[in-house]
């Protein structure tokens, strides 16, 4: 099958860890499929230029000299991944802002107004299905608009619940929040109607899955999460260490990394020895700075973005996750839960509902009050105190993963469930 995948944000191979449409294109293109990822120039969590040429040659990389199509970038294919597409869009450098929404629409429809020209010059074949990301709600719609037009499967896979995720941007007070219902009423519409008129959805966890049905999908809902692979094995690590906690991921207004502070501070004038590590980027080292300023800084390492073996080495050193998250945020299963149980890490998290459900369902973790230091502290000194309590946790994570987020088991099934429509 001739298949295209839209997504703007994901990692490229080589920028960083492999997410989910680099593994998508990689377990399709395996299955004998010829793969277009249709991706953005502009680096979605660098806020910098791409440029194809740059991304270094390996496995996973797409091979050949670039070429430039109609001010498209692409690569040539690839029996890893299929091949890349790079699409001019507008820069933007907050995720919140007018000018982030005015470049998704821009991508949309050059990459509509492309691929068509370039299907109907002959440069490139027919897609049997497409397949798009949402967000950006403007992308889905223009695969929908493409499927149409050639006659193709539509797919939209619903990553986040755009624009009700927006609503957390602004205060919390009624006529704020009423005010800002009534400005995203027409990507509310926009939502509605890609989720009525695509052929199949596919979600990253039940929540969303329920959502999209909410919106007017009728039809089935396959839910894949966002998973991780498996790390290679390695030697255990001596227990003599101390207890270390990490939290991994981006540093931005959805996470309360200033409870986890304080619970660090609370550890420390407990007499506890206890390290913490804040593995992600920290625009103007903000949460650094905030650690010097509680006298934390000989407890707390903040090591920056980290990937590859220097991810496995900081995930392998913990010995449990966090995932410090408002609720308000709308996320039900978030990126860093797989790669914390795919290192056999327990989870406290501050998330309800499902992920809270899957951590308590398969003891690998629990949840902890949203801004509540003295509650995450507490949950923190059952785990350090009790040897048997966090090593029957730890066999507990390795378990879920196995049964929800192990990508080797996981994505060959959402492939094989997003190419049957079209082979019937």
């Amino acid at each position: 099958m001739h298949i295209w995948l839209i997504n703007p944000f994901d990692e490229l191979p080589g920028e960083g860890p492999e997410q989910r449409y680099a593994c998508l294109a990689r377990h399709l293109s395996a299955k004998g499929h010829d793969v277009l990822w249709v991706s953005s120039d502009w680096h979605h969590r660098k806020k910098t230029r791409r440029a194809m040429e740059a991304l270094p040659e390996s496995g996973h990389v797409p091979k050949g000299e670039p070429e430039e199509k109609n001010g498209v970038r692409t690569h040539g294919p690839s029996r890893a991944t299929g091949t890349i597409r790079l699409v001019p869009t507008p820069m933007y450098h907050a995720n919140i802002s007018l000018r982030r929404l005015r470049s998704h629409a821009v991508w949309a429809k050059r990459l509509e107004r492309e691929l068509t020209a370039d299907v109907s010059a002959g440069r490139l074949g027919k897609p049997d299905l497409i397949l798009a990301a949402s967000p950006p709600l403007e992308g889905a719609r223009a695969a929908l608009q493409l499927a149409r037009r050639f006659e193709a499967v539509s797919v939209i896979d619903f990553m986040d619940d755009w624009p009700d995720t927006w609503l957390q941007a602004l205060p919390n007070g009624k006529v704020c929040q009423a005010l800002g219902k009534f400005l995203l009423a027409p990507w509310l519409r926009l939502a509605r109607r890609n989720m009525q008129l695509a052929d199949r959805v596919c979600a990253q966890s039940h929540a969303f899955a329920q959502r999209a049905r909410s919106l007017g999908h009728r039809g089935e809902v396959h839910v894949c999460y966002l998973g991780e692979t498996p790390l290679p094995p390695a030697p255990p690590l001596s227990r003599n260490h101390p207890f270390h906690i990490l939290y991994l991921g981006a540093m931005g207004k959805i996470y309360d990394l200033e409870t986890v502070l304080r619970s660090a501070q609370m550890a420390r004038d407990a007499g506890r020895d206890w390290q913490w590590t804040f593995a992600g980027t920290d625009p103007g080292h903000f949460w650094q700075k905030r650690a010097k300023s509680l006298a934390l800084e000989h407890v707390t390492a903040f090591p920056g973005y980290v990937s590859g073996p220097a991810l496995a080495q900081v995930l392998r050193s913990a010995d449990l996750g966090l995932i410090p998250m408002d609720p308000r945020s709308g996320v039900a299963v978030p990126y860093k839960a797989g790669n914390y149980l795919a290192a056999g890490l327990p989870v406290l998290s501050s998330l309800p509902g499902e992920l809270a459900d899957l951590l308590a369902g398969h003891q690998a973790g629990e949840g902890y009050l949203h801004g509540n230091p003295n509650d995450l502290f507490e949950k923190l000194q059952r785990h350090a105190d009790d040897p048997r309590h966090g090593l029957r946790a730890k066999q507990a994570a390795k378990t879920l993963f196995e049964d929800k987020f192990n990508r080797d088991i996981i994505y060959p099934q959402w492939a094989d469930w997003i190419a049957s429509p079209a082979q019937g």
